[in-house]
């Protein structure tokens, strides 16, 4: 009995979006560039586009800065993790 072939996808990587860039796809849909047309400029799909676009409010509000700065917390909060995880394996030795 042969085995079934499965076939993997390689190209279904998911790609990220600044802030900055979904600002410009909104900006250029308030304009009336059509979604369609934002797709292929940006090379995403239409899903992803009216993904942006219907959370325009919430993308509107948020400020890089602040993204960056919840980012900055996240890193420090893993790195007193991460120090005191070794300091007690440390304590184990």
């Amino acid at each position: 009995m042969d085995r079934k072939k499965v076939c993997k996808k390689s190209s279904a990587k998911k790609k990220m979006m600044s802030i900055e860039l979904k600002r410009e796809i909104i900006e250029k849909h308030e304009q009336g560039v059509r979604v369609v047309d934002l797709s292929r400029q940006y090379g995403r799909s239409t899903s992803m586009i009216c993904s942006v676009l219907k959370r325009k409010e919430s993308i509107k509000s948020v400020t890089p800065a602040k993204a960056y700065d919840n980012f900055q917390a996240y890193d420090n909060f893993q790195s007193e993790k991460n120090v005191a995880k070794k300091a007690k394996t440390s304590e184990d030795i």
